[in-house]
């Protein structure tokens, strides 16, 4: 799994608007909260190729199946939902790289809404129970994004 950029994670953890919250464990983890509310605005906002978020959620189903963890584990992936299609965490540093101005980019000029998912999966606590898991969905539609030197690289938090 590729490591999240270190801008999205920043502005993910500086972001207040939580969304929902699910706790649970790698094999008993209900994120249908989650994903209603990714679903309901994915609908909302995008007109055509509403199923590239399927694509995103992909991406997070492969995060979360079951599987030893040695180490905390920790992610954030974007769903950018423009009028034509969902973006995730590759497309969405694109905008940043292409469609910021005077080193700040304001999402809300390219996307409808942006909603972020934080997955956190800590090992468990004996070798017969499973990792536990807690994800935060959080609207970042609302965030200027300061884009820094070096900031958009891919380099882990």
């Amino acid at each position: 799994m590729q490591p999240t950029p270190q801008i999205i994670v920043r502005n993910f953890e500086q972001c207040e608007h939580i969304l929902c919250t699910e706790t649970g464990t790698l094999d008993n983890l209900n994120l249908s909260s989650i994903i209603t509310r990714l679903i309901q605005d994915v609908g909302r906002f995008c007109e055509r190729f509403a199923s590239d978020f399927i694509i995103s959620w992909d991406m997070v189903r492969k995060q979360l199946e079951p599987r030893p963890v040695t180490e905390p584990y920790y992610t954030v992936e974007i769903f950018g939902i423009r009028r034509a299609g969902v973006d995730h965490n590759n497309f969405f540093l694109s905008h940043l790289r292409n469609d910021s101005r005077g080193g700040y980019f304001c999402c809300e000029n390219v996307y409808r809404k942006v909603l972020a998912l934080g997955i956190e999966i800590l090992p468990a606590e004996s070798p017969e129970r499973c990792p536990r898991v807690t994800c935060t969905l959080k609207d970042l539609t609302d965030e200027l994004w300061r884009l820094e030197p070096g900031g958009l690289e891919e380099n882990a938090a």
